[in-house]
This record gives structure tokens, sequence and C-alpha cells, in this order.
């Protein structure tokens, strides 16, 4: 039968008391993703897969609907709340405001990804349900601009943990016949972090690091202090049992 020393059983126990209050501390987070991917589809059907600038709304001769990507496939856990920030460089409207719905896209992600010319894309990026509840903003506001997301976002998240996800972006109140009314004007060729998905939850990293920056919070003091007095109470169970055992 082997043996345990007891200095050596107690540094195990000490270390599975600090693994878990870390552990404990480190899984309540804020994680900001930055966009894996973005661009927009016209009503002809068009998209070329270098072309990451998004647009949604009436422009031109067409209507436009953006499609925005980010990848979940090294996190777990579960979603207290979520927001979706859009950089807007430029919006034009007649309407002081504008209604609009953030759903996930009905075809795969490299499908929507690959481009090119027909409408079944295009049509896709109108699936349900919308998450966002609140669906009204001013097209002209510049800078990012933050959708809360709704609780139907959470649970596809929290179903889709492991894989890439793709949200819509399109403009619901648009006027027929109308002057142009659109968001994000003049992305340009846009970058990562123009589209951000921010997630507050019990969120643990699978793989590391994880796949965009994470805010995990320090353990606080008491967290250390916890620690602590775990391992002394560790100590002291363990020094009776040896003399329980000498008895």
């Amino acid at each position: 039968m082997t043996t345990i020393r007891p200095l050596h059983l107690l540094s195990r126990v000490a270390a599975t008391f600090a693994l878990s209050a870390v552990l404990a501390t480190a899984a309540q987070a804020q994680l900001t993703l930055n966009s894996y991917d973005r661009g927009h589809y016209d009503s002809s059907g068009n998209h070329t897969a270098s072309n990451t600038s998004y647009l949604a709304g009436d422009f031109g001769t067409e209507i436009y609907r953006s499609f925005f990507v980010f990848n979940l496939t090294d996190l777990a856990g579960s979603l207290t709340s979520a927001k979706l920030r859009i950089n807007n460089p430029f919006g034009s409207s007649p309407d002081a405001n504008e209604s609009v719905t953030i759903a996930s896209v009905g075809v795969s992600i490299p499908t929507l990804l690959a481009g090119g010319t027909g409408t079944s894309i295009y049509n896709a990026l109108d699936d349900s349900p919308n998450f966002i509840s609140s669906t009204q903003r001013n097209p002209a506001t510049t800078g990012f601009l933050e959708f809360t997301l709704n609780n139907s976002f959470l649970n596809y998240a929290e179903t889709n943990f492991g894989n890439l996800i793709a949200l819509s972006f399109r403009v619901t109140s648009i006027q027929p016949n109308s002057p142009d009314e659109f968001f994000f004007g003049n992305t340009g060729n846009s970058v990562a972090s123009d589209v951000q998905l921010v997630l507050d939850g019990s969120i643990l990293a699978i793989g590391c690091p994880l796949p965009e920056e994470a805010n995990v919070p320090v353990p606080e003091p008491s967290t250390y202090g916890l620690i602590g007095a775990g391992v002394l109470l560790a100590g002291v169970a363990l020094r009776r049992r040896l003399a329980a055992r000498k008895a």
C-alpha cells in the first residue's frame, strides 16, 4: 500500500483549495470578441468575399443587409447579458429614427463568407428570431452603436459555444422610393475591432488564449484570504487525523 507523506498530502490539499478559488473567480468574466469576419449583400445578391465593408439600408439603387461573424469555438459556460457594438462612420435617413433587426443567418457560414451572386443568401439575412427588443436607432449617430441582445440571443450563443456564429443586420423601416436611408456608410475596408460582441456571464475558455481579448477579473484580496483559510483548516484536520492514528 502506498503511503502518502503528511506534507505531500497537505501540499495537494492546498493546491486544490487554491485552484478552486481562482477558477471560481475567473469564471465570472466579461469577454469582448472582435468580429471574425463581416460584410454585406445587396438586393441583387452580390457580395465579394474579400470586401469587409458593411452597409445596411437603402443606398442608390440597391438595398443592403450586413452580416457579422464571431468565433465562439474556444468558449463554454453560460451568459447573463450580451451587446453588439458596431462602428458607424456615417449614416443618412429622411427619418429621425429607423427600425432594425439583428438575427441569425439562414445559411451555413462557409456559404455566407464565400460570396457570389444570387438572392438566396441575401434573403437568408432575415432569419428569426429577432435578437434585439428595442429596434429604434438614429442612423446619423456616429461612433459605436450599442445594441443590447435579448434572451433569444443568449440561448442561441450558448447553444453554439464551440462554433462560429453569424448575425444579420437589416433596416426594416425603409420607405418605398425614398431617398437614401442607411446605417454604416463609408466603412471601407473595415477591421475586426469595428464590430464587437460583448459577453457577460460564467464564461470559460476551453483553449488558451481566448479567441480575442478577455477581461477576466484578477482575484480580490478576500479570495486569497479564503485560500489561506482553506489551507489552514486542511492542515488542522490533517494534524488531528495523524494524532488520532498515533493514539
